[in-house]
């Protein structure tokens, strides 16, 4: 059983408010084109390790709140973010959100985009 998930935080921005964006979170965007983007890797061959595991839509949104007032200050529309979680399964995909993912995505207008392949 191979299992990977990508995360990615998405801000919709003009190119000149990326490195604005970039300096607020302290990290480079992986894409330079008419939005602010990091991602964040989940891998995991047979066992999940729930040590290890980085929860990416509480440190997104973490980020997010953290910056809330600065991002709307750069012109950053709230409702605009996205989370994506793109998910690679061999078999079954099954997805869980808690509630406090949820809530944290909510109070923020944050949308969550799911692709499984």
């Amino acid at each position: 059983m191979v299992i990977k998930e990508i995360y990615w935080l998405q801000i919709p921005c003009d190119d000149p408010d990326i490195p604005k964006i970039e300096l607020l979170f302290g990290q480079p965007s992986t894409s330079q084109y008419r939005h602010y983007k990091i991602e964040g890797l989940v891998e995991y061959i047979e066992n999940f390790n729930y040590d290890t595991y980085v929860d990416y839509i509480m440190l997104f949104c973490s980020m997010v709140k953290q910056h809330k007032q600065e991002l709307i200050k750069i012109g950053v529309d709230l409702n605009d973010i996205r989370i994506w979680q793109l998910n690679h399964y061999d078999n079954q995909c099954n997805l869980f959100y808690s509630a406090e993912q949820m809530k944290a995505m909510s109070e923020l207008g944050i949308a969550l985009c799911v692709d499984c392949f």
